[in-house]
């Protein structure tokens, strides 16, 4: 009997560990931004590189502002047998954006090296592109047959405000109505 209460309490205890050992990028961590915050002091709040920061959040440049919702990276710490390309494929991310959030120029990984995963939210499938002047959202919906909602939600945006400069993810095409006009091509070159 007392062999059997000690199996159940060591399986227990190795579960628990193995438990802790796992990154929670299941649960987005996220904040929003208050007036006077910068991505430094952010940063410095989650203790998490700045950079991580930007290339979670799609942000070309520092500019943050008051009400906005950024992402916070989750924390993984490197274990024996990982990889770069391991750690994508466990988490479902593509190994570029795995090196951009963690400034990675090569795959080179060393056991007990934290690096940072983007949250599952922020994970979202689609291509990458730099707000020009006179970009709106609704211009980009259109443009790349989604919709402003749809951006919203890829970019964790809380507004209509996009600024030159700023990376944002295009999510790929929602069904939707069709449009007059067809695919969008006016025929001109511009889309």
């Amino acid at each position: 009997m007392k062999s059997k209460r000690n199996v159940i309490r060591n399986t227990s205890v190795a579960l628990v560990f193995l438990l802790m050992l796992l990154p929670s990028v299941l649960k987005a961590q996220t904040y929003q931004v208050k007036p006077g915050d910068s991505l430094y002091l952010i940063s410095r709040r989650f203790n998490t590189p700045t950079y991580s920061l930007k290339a979670s959040n799609n942000l070309g440049t520092d500019l943050i502002y008051p009400g906005q919702t950024l992402m916070i990276p989750t924390k993984y710490t490197v274990r024996p047998g990982d990889n770069l390309y391991l750690i994508a494929s466990r988490y479902s991310l593509q190994l570029s954006t795995l090196r951009l959030i963690n400034n990675l120029w090569d795959n080179n990984l060393w056991i007990g090296e934290t690096i940072y995963l983007p949250s599952a939210q922020g994970s979202q499938a689609g291509n990458a592109y730099t707000v020009r002047s006179q970009d709106t959202l609704y211009l980009l919906a259109k443009r790349y047959g989604t919709s402003v909602q749809a951006l919203k939600a890829a970019n964790h945006l809380t507004s209509d405000y996009i600024y030159p400069g700023q990376m944002l993810i295009i999510p790929d095409s929602v069904p939707g109505p069709n449009v007059p006009g067809g695919n969008g091509n006016n025929g001109n070159g511009n889309s």
